[in-house]
């Protein structure tokens, strides 16, 4: 007889992906029931949240925003959930709040020599989001076109490299470079 497979949060993430979110919002709840969340869980979980547009969770799941003297001494795990916070604020319209964390976050990585996109490889798409909110397309081409560079190779990034390719669109019709938007 065959073991049952146990599901865990990135099989609802494919669920979502796949398209039935009827069937991911169904299985969710016994999942989170059944395992015990680490951080890399909770980043996973509250980008869920956020698709599913469950805000209140997402932000509950993400906890509150640490100070930069925290973010000197937490793990890189903790850093990329505060990035994760930043990004579900940005969508929400904290954009004062989510910039503070990701100014945060780039001033940590920088005195600390840490190569961000190693551990939260979404960094300049996050990034890219907060400045299209602020039309800001000068700071959202610049970072558009980093995440391009950092997601083009990976398979596992396939919908935030889409969404990169739309914010440059985007970024250069904000400019009113049209010519360059195709």
């Amino acid at each position: 007889m065959n073991k049952p497979t146990r599901l865990c949060l990135s099989d609802v993430q494919k669920l979502i992906n796949d398209g039935k979110v009827a069937l991911a919002k169904k299985t969710l709840p016994s999942i989170i029931k059944k395992q015990k969340l680490e951080v890399s869980d909770k980043i996973i979980l509250a980008n869920i949240y956020r698709q599913f547009l469950d805000i209140n969770k997402a932000l509950k799941i993400t906890g509150k925003e640490i100070s930069l003297s925290e973010m000197k001494v937490v793990s890189n795990d903790l850093i990329a959930l505060q990035a994760t916070l930043a990004f579900i604020l940005s969508h929400i319209g904290a954009l004062y709040s989510a910039e503070r964390i990701f100014n945060r976050i780039d001033q940590v990585c920088e005195e600390l020599n840490k190569n961000i996109t190693e551990f939260i490889p979404c960094y300049y798409y996050y990034k890219t989001s907060l400045y299209l909110h602020t039309l800001d397309y000068k700071k959202s081409l610049l970072y558009a076109e980093k995440s391009y560079q950092v997601l083009k190779d990976g398979s596992k990034y396939k919908k935030e490299f889409i969404s990169t390719m739309a914010c440059i669109a985007e970024s250069y019709f904000g400019l009113k470079k049209f010519n360059q938007c195709q």
